[in-house]
C-alpha cells in the first residue's frame, strides 16, 4: 500500500508539473493582414495616399515563437507600383539594437539597413502624412521592390501597434499607415490570428512568455492538493 501511495504521488506530481508548465508557456502569436479598401475605408485597415490607394496594397505579418525562446517577426508588403523606400514599425521606447537579431529581407544588394529611433511626423519629405511621431525600427529597403518582406528575431513579446511606409519617389507623396494610428493601442493581448482595431503585431516592453494567470495554482499548491488527496484516499481504505 505504501509503495502504491508513493507511486501515485510521483505520478500526480508529474502531471501537475506538466500542467503548470503548460500554463506558464502561454504566448500570444499569430498572423494577420490589413488592406486598402477604396469602397469602405473602415473595413480594410489601411490608410494610403497617391499610387498606393489601391486594393492591391496589402500588409501581412506572421509572429511565431522559436525553440530558442525568441519571437520571429515576419512582415510582407505588397504595393501596386512605386517601390517602397522605408517602413517604420512601432516598438517600445526601451528597445535596443541588441534586442533585434537575425535581420533578413528585401534589402538592396542583400545588405540590411535599419535603425531604432524616434521618427518625427512630416520630417521634411521623409514621412509625409504620418499622423504622429513614431518610435520604432526604420527599415531602409530601397531598390525597386513593390513586393517585399523583412523579418527579425526579438525576445520581446508581441502586442498591438502601428506602422508607416513611404515610397521612394520624391514629389508623389505616396504613403501608407494603419487606421487608428496614434490613438492608443488595444490593451487586450493578441489571442490568435487577425487584427485588433487595425493594428499590427510588434515587439513590446516585456520579454519571455506570458506568465500564468492569478487563477493558476502554484507548484506548492499542486503538491499540497496531490498529497492531501492521496492521504485521504488511504484513510478511507483503512477504515473499510
Amino acid at each position: 500500500m505504501r509503495r502504491l501511495a508513493i507511486a501515485s504521488i510521483v505520478c500526480l506530481l508529474g502531471c501537475c508539473a506538466a500542467a503548470y508548465a503548460d500554463s506558464d508557456d502561454v504566448v500570444y502569436v499569430g498572423s494577420g493582414d490589413l488592406f486598402y479598401n477604396s469602397g469602405d475605408l473602415s473595413s480594410g485597415g489601411l490608410e494610403a495616399t497617391g499610387h498606393w490607394m489601391n486594393s492591391a496594397t496589402v500588409l501581412e505579418w506572421d509572429v511565431t515563437l522559436a525553440p530558442s525562446g525568441l519571437f520571429n517577426y515576419y512582415y510582407r508588403l505588397y504595393v501596386p507600383e512605386h517601390a517602397v523606400s522605408h517602413l517604420i514599425l512601432e516598438t517600445s521606447p526601451n528597445l535596443a539594437d541588441a534586442d533585434v537579431t537575425n535581420v533578413k529581407g528585401s534589402f538592396v544588394d542583400g545588405t540590411e539597413s535599419w535603425n531604432i529611433d524616434l521618427f518625427p511626423k512630416d520630417e521634411g519629405s521623409s514621412n509625409p502624412y504620418m499622423p504622429e511621431d513614431l518610435y520604432g525600427i526604420k527599415f531602409e529597403l530601397g531598390g525597386d521592390f513593390t513586393d517585399l518582406w523583412f523579418s527579425f528575431d526579438c525576445p520581446r513579446v508581441p502586442v498591438w501597434g502601428d506602422f508607416y511606409a513611404k515610397d521612394g519617389n520624391d514629389g508623389t507623396d505616396t504613403a501608407l499607415w494603419n487606421q487608428g494610428f496614434g490613438t492608443g493601442d488595444p490593451m487586450d493581448p493578441p489571442a490568435g490570428d487577425g487584427s485588433d482595431s487595425f493594428r499590427v503585431l510588434r515587439p513590446d516592453t516585456e520579454t519571455g512568455s506570458q506568465p500564468p494567470t492569478d487563477d493558476s495554482p502554484e507548484p506548492a499548491t499542486w503538491i499540497l492538493l496531490a498529497v492531501t488527496g492521496i492521504v485521504a484516499a488511504g484513510r478511507r481504505r483503512r477504515n473499510r
